[in-house]
């Protein structure tokens, strides 16, 4: 019973470990703040009494009549030699803290790479896996799929109240099936974006979805960026028209070449 309870709880330290280790760097930084102020008073007593208790002897060495003391002065290694256990707590403290952000961090870049291997591995799965449906259907079949699958989307992330939406001159409900954001815009205003961001990528080899989304007048969104394109995958956008279930037709966007990871190694 004991051994269970013991390997819940490493399991369970295993897995918050990250966020564990933030906490203890934030109560370390604290921790750290006063000990060292508390130090710091100490400090200046401990130097006080030193030079009292140096005065004392210059005074028993030169007697009551000595027009003035000779006292010594406290060098450099003397001080470090008094004060270094008065700061001791504090740099200990330091010392902690700094290594529980320094492992949160380690811990944090490594879960965001096993994230991009896991998403890039599914990505390719999936991508070969609707190559092979393409292979073996017509394209009719195929864009008969597509069309449910954009359905399916919809009617599982319906849009928001016709009430509240804002219908700009030309423009029509849009969906964006990677964010699954409802957004007003017109296809000619999608693909002049799509462009911009292709000719982006050729300039600069990287462009945001984050300025994709700026350039088809969309919100931006959690993710908006934590995902980008380079130069070896072009920013390429597929169309299907749906209706919404108050009979509303919607354009939903999909990405054929899907922005990736920011953090992951293009």
């Amino acid at each position: 019973m004991n051994s269970q309870i013991l390997k819940q709880a490493q399991q369970l330290i295993a897995s918050n470990s990250a966020a564990l280790l933030t906490g203890t760097g934030v109560i370390g930084v604290i921790t750290t703040a006063v000990l060292t102020g508390k130090a710091a008073l100490k400090a200046d007593r401990v130097i006080s009494d030193e030079y009292d208790k140096r005065k004392i002897i210059a005074l028993a060495e030169q007697g009551p009549e000595a027009k003035s003391l000779s006292v010594e002065y406290i060098t450099t290694s003397e001080k470090f030699k008094l004060l270094a256990p008065v700061y001791a707590p504090a740099v200990a403290s330091g010392v902690t803290t700094i290594g529980a952000i320094v492992f949160s961090y380690r811990i944090s870049v490594s879960k965001s790479a096993a994230l991009a291997a896991a998403y890039g591995i599914s990505e390719k799965a999936f991508q070969e896996y609707k190559d092979k449906v393409v292979e073996h259907v017509t394209p009719k079949k195929a864009s008969d799929i597509q069309d449910a699958v954009d359905q399916q989307k919809m009617a599982d992330n319906p849009p928001p109240d016709k009430g509240i939406m804002i219908i700009g001159s030309g423009e029509v409900l849009c969906l964006d099936a990677f964010s699954g954001t409802y957004f007003q815009s017109t296809v000619e205003k999608i693909r002049r974006g799509e462009n911009e961001i292709n000719v982006e990528l050729g300039n600069l080899g990287k462009a945001s979805l984050g300025d994709f989304y700026e350039k088809i007048g969309m919100k931006q969104t959690d993710i908006s960026e934590s995902f980008a394109w380079t130069s070896k995958s072009f920013c390429e956008i597929d169309f299907t028209t749906q209706l919404t279930a108050d009979q509303r037709p919607c354009l939903v966007l999909t990405f054929i070449n899907a922005p990736r990871p920011i953090y992951e190694d293009f």
